[in-house]
């Protein structure tokens, strides 16, 4: 792997690793248990009173199940193959291209 690509793929693991730190606490409050209901109307009061319904949907599919731990693994797993299938390409990076990621 070239120095360059490992250097990018450490930053970028960091920051993926540092953000998720910094959200936990956060997400970790829209665990509020109960049921269906009782999470709408948790995640419907975060929201402005006049918010469309496609957002109020929006909201409401981004809370539910929303294990952060597995969506740490899914970010690290998305970095990897991303990084793989860069490193795989049969003609490598093209001329110029930035190789920092």
């Amino acid at each position: 792997m070239p120095e360059v690509c490992a250097a990018a793929l450490l930053r970028t693991v960091f920051t993926h690793g540092i953000g998720f730190a910094l959200a936990e606490p956060t997400w970790a409050q829209a665990d509020v248990g109960g049921d269906a209901v009782s999470r709408t109307r948790y995640v419907a009061a975060m929201l402005p009173h006049n918010a469309s319904d496609n957002l109020v949907r929006t909201a409401l599919l981004i809370c539910e199940d929303c294990g952060m731990d597995d969506r740490f693994t899914i970010g690290i797993d998305l970095m990897l193959r991303g990084l793989d299938s860069y490193l795989r390409a049969p003609t490598g990076p093209a001329p110029g291209a930035d190789t920092a990621l």
